[in-house]
C-alpha cells in the first residue's frame, strides 16, 4: 500500500483491509518535510521524517479492528494528515 503525503492530506492507495501483513510505503509529494506514523491493535510505527520527493516503508502486521495513520510534524495532524481505517 502507499500513502502518499501532500500538504495536510495523506492518499491511500487503496480503501479495504484484510488482516495480514502490509509494507506501507509512505512517499512525500508535498513541498514540507512530512513522516508517517500508524497506531492500532499490537501496532504502533513511524517513518522518520521525509524531506519532499523521498519515500520510507514500514512493514507491518494488521489485525481487524480501527487504526490511526498521521503525520506528526508541526500542526499537520490538526491541519488534515489523520486517516483512519479499518480492517475486516
Amino acid at each position: 500500500m502507499t500513502a502518499t503525503e501532500t500538504e495536510y492530506k495523506i492518499t491511500l492507495s487503496q480503501g479495504t483491509f484484510q488482516s495480514g501483513a502490509y509494507v506501507i510505503r509512505a512517499v512525500n509529494s508535498g513541498t514540507q518535510s512530512h513522516n508517517l506514523n500508524i497506531s492500532g491493535p499490537d501496532v504502533t510505527a513511524a517513518t522518520a521524517d521525509l524531506a519532499p520527493g523521498q519515500s520510507s516503508s514500514l512493514n507491518v502486521t494488521l489485525q481487524a479492528g480501527s487504526y490511526e495513520l498521521w503525520c506528526s510534524i508541526g500542526s499537520h495532524r490538526t491541519l488534515g494528515m489523520d486517516v483512519h481505517i479499518t480492517v475486516g
